[in-house]
């Protein structure tokens, strides 16, 4: 039987005013990735964290060999010499202004996780500057090679050109010719693929090793390998190219100069407005070239 022609259904008019809209009182958090790459460098903090000044020098010293001597001859004096590098200090922040009205309208969860939201914001941040700077390194990049042995180049690689077993294993050559382990390796989330498909790659699933640390898929040539948004992509030949890297001993320096702030205050009573208002300052600044290596692959 048909409804009457002046039955109450969802579609008359004026329905949408008695039918209530329901919001989830609780907001949906945001998946940010856990700060990854500043636990791999070395950490200058203490020497800015307080102290005056906006850039730090870090010495190198040459690595020390020896000869052959004779007897009744001086042991030969050799050069010493010293390298440096150069941290410079950046700032990075942000800022949000919640007015007095919307302040006292809205839920209460839209205003109480700033300082978490924060917090990500500027951890994913600092994994993203390393990232850049790593990205600087004079050290060659590995390509993988192709069903001929031969290796690809950013004019010649093709979107099958994934990342390898074999690309890896002379990535870790180049590291040990150079007297460096390769300790990790962070891969981009297309990268990782490959990776797990390998039969020769100890999933994370089948290990404890590293558990704790976030985005860690597993073990492959004694390096961690770890998973990262920060890993970043340039075009070649028409592809996109993934450039993960390889890190051994003390990669880069990174140095803390002013640790996060998180204020909230009023500019002027008249605005009617609170002002949210969250930074830092650090500086990053690669190390030792010979332990970072780019892997690209598609």
């Amino acid at each position: 039987m048909a409804l009457e022609a002046n039955a109450y259904t969802t579609t008359t008019a004026g329905t949408d005013g008695t039918i209530p809209n329901l919001y989830d009182e609780v907001a949906e958090k945001y998946l940010y990735e856990k700060e990854a790459l500043r636990p791999l460098g070395v950490d200058k903090s203490a020497m800015l964290l307080g102290r005056p000044g906006d850039n730090l020098t870090v010495y190198k010293d040459t690595a020390f060999s020896v000869s052959a001597l004779s007897e009744g001859t001086d042991t030969p004096v050799s050069a010493m010499s010293w390298d440096s590098v150069n941290l410079t200090v950046s700032w990075y922040g942000d800022a949000k202004q919640i007015s007095k009205e919307a302040l006292s309208y809205a839920f209460d969860f839209v205003w109480n996780d700033l300082r978490r939201q924060a917090a990500e914001a500027l951890a994913i941040n600092r994994d993203t500057v390393i990232m850049t700077e790593l990205l600087t390194t004079t050290s060659t990049a590995i390509y993988p090679r192709d069903g001929s042995g031969v290796a690809y180049t950013s004019s010649t690689i093709v979107a099958t050109a994934v990342l390898s077993y074999e690309q890896l294993a002379e990535v870790r050559a180049e590291m040990r010719a150079d007297q460096r382990t390769m300790k990790y390796v962070i891969v981009s989330p297309d990268q990782e693929k490959s990776l797990l498909s390998d039969d020769k790659f100890i999933s994370a699933d089948y290990t404890t090793d590293g558990a704790a640390q976030s985005g860690v898929l597993g073990r492959m040539l004694g390096a961690t390998f770890i998973s990262h948004t920060s890993v970043q992509t340039v075009t070649e030949n028409g592809v996109t190219v993934n450039q993960a890297i390889a890190l051994g001993e003390r990669p880069f320096v990174y140095a803390q100069k002013v640790s996060p702030v998180f204020e909230f205050d009023e500019e002027t009573k008249r605005q009617r407005a609170v002002t949210f208002h969250y930074y830092e300052a650090f500086g990053v600044q690669n190390l030792h070239d010979e332990s970072i290596v780019i892997v690209k692959s598609a």
